[in-house]
């Protein structure tokens, strides 16, 4: 009988030891790697929406009574798209403002909002600005295309009998386009 070759067998056991190890590096660095690219695709999204609200108010600076700075938004079938109503008192006093929304395309009431079409109110107090959140919510089943609606603020007129409400501002449109 032949005798063993320790060596031979001592270099096999290495190799494997040493190809097991390198393998579970590499699993390592994989998953690493998915780690850090799933955080930088989080933190990429979050610096976009800070920079979006940026953008929002950066357009509606000035003394705009009624703004909203961006007035387009892509939304899936399904999907949320917010826009931001600014509204400046310019009163010397705090004043109640009205928010009615309404489609101008017709949408088969596929498409929903909030603030409702039949108006919100609001007290804004002298001098300040309020920052409303406009929701629209597109339906599954939507048709794809673009969508306008309008966006009146009012105020009470109390100038006249019975009193009624008078446009704040001008009248917004905004575009919500349903991919």
């Amino acid at each position: 009988m032949r005798p063993v070759n320790r060596r031979g067998i001592e270099l096999s056991v290495n190799f494997i030891v040493i190809l097991i190890m390198a393998v579970v590096v590499f699993g390592f660095g994989i998953y690493l790697m998915r780690q850090i690219s799933g955080q930088s695709d989080t933190f990429l999204k979050m610096k976009s929406n800070d920079f979006m609200n940026q953008l929002d108010n950066i357009a509606c600076e000035g003394s705009e009574f009624v703004c909203i700075g961006i007035t387009e938004k892509d939304v899936k079938q399904g999907g949320i798209a917010v826009f931001t109503l600014n509204i400046l008192n310019h009163y010397s006093e705090p004043k109640y403002f009205t928010v009615k929304i309404e489609a101008l395309t017709p949408s088969d009431n596929k498409m929903q909002f909030l603030p409702p079409s039949s108006g919100e109110t609001y007290n804004i107090d002298a001098g300040a600005l309020k920052r409303i959140p406009i929701a629209v919510h597109p339906a599954k089943g939507t048709p794809l295309g673009t969508y306008q609606l309008k966006v009146n603020v009012s105020e009470p007129d109390t100038t006249v009998s019975p009193p009624s409400q008078k446009i704040y501002g001008s009248p917004m449109i905004i575009y919500v386009v349903v991919t």
